[in-house]
């Protein structure tokens, strides 16, 4: 870290400071803390992008604190290996929603065969064929279902007999169809930007932190029309994301990622309009 400090820097600097102090107090975000300190020793890299920062929010310290909030968090849980681990478990559960949905299906067919057996030839097997009852013997350890549920589930098996219910069969079917149908979404829309692409890279994070930028102008925690120049975007990411000299974006990177995507939403929209 250079000895010497800038005026926007130390206001850049101070708010880096007050959220290590903050999460070491309440132990807590030690992740966040070490992105903080990865900016903390980039002074002088950093010191045309805290000028940049500071110009346009030096009115509002709030947006100053909002900026870094979304940028130290964004590194922090959303840099390119944690959304690496999203894209597999994305994968992960594709793969085992197509396995429920082949293998509740073959169990459907499994139990109509059954019921459609029993009692045939002299032979029946003494198995579940009810599904409430098969609900009352999977709920006896859940209190609550006894406190609230259980007798008015009773008293409803006592007043309607089996043919009121589905068949198990059925049951299970429906299963099988809502895995086969069930589609893999991400629950947030840094997530879902950041692995928006089919193959994982750095792009994946600037992504990401984009989205919490619009996320926040948004919400009025920024300006607007409030953005950076590509080199400062650039210098924020090699810096949050410690990458090695082979690995360093410019400004160039950034600005045909940005227009790249531009382009994806412009034939989005123009597609979405057409249909």
């Amino acid at each position: 870290m250079s000895k010497t400090i800038t005026p926007h820097a130390a206001a850049c600097e101070e708010i880096l400071t007050a959220e290590i102090e903050y999460n070491t107090a309440n132990k807590s975000y030690p992740t966040v803390n070490r992105v903080a300190e990865r900016l903390l020793s980039s002074r002088t890299e950093l010191d045309d992008a805290y000028l940049e920062i500071h110009a346009k929010l030096a009115t509002s310290k709030l947006g100053l604190q909002m900026f870094f909030d979304g940028l130290l968090y964004t590194a922090a849980f959303w840099n390119p290996d944690e959304l690496i681990k999203a894209r597999d478990m994305r994968s992960r559960l594709n793969d085992l929603n197509t396995e429920i949905a082949k293998k509740a299906s073959e169990l459907t067919k499994l139990l109509e065969t059954r019921t459609r057996l029993n009692g045939q030839e002299g032979f029946y097997t003494d198995t579940h064929c009810d599904v409430l009852e098969v609900m009352e013997i999977a709920a006896r350890n859940n209190a609550l279902y006894e406190m609230y549920v259980g007798e008015n589930v009773r008293s409803l098996r006592g007043q309607y007999d089996m043919k009121y219910w589905p068949s198990l069969g059925q049951f299970v079917g429906v299963i099988a169809e809502d895995a086969n149908q069930a589609l893999v979404q991400a629950s947030n829309p840094l997530t879902s930007a950041g692995t928006a692409s089919k193959r994982a890279s750095q792009a994946d994070f600037f992504r990401a932190w984009f989205k919490r930028i619009e996320h926040d102008r948004s919400k009025n925690h920024l300006p607007q029309d409030f953005e950076l120049s590509d080199n400062s975007y650039a210098s924020f990411g090699n810096s949050v994301l410690n990458v090695g000299a082979d690995e360093l974006v410019d400004s160039a990177y950034v600005k045909r990622l940005r227009q790249r995507d531009r382009e994806a939403e412009r034939t989005k929209r123009n597609c979405s309009e057409i249909d």
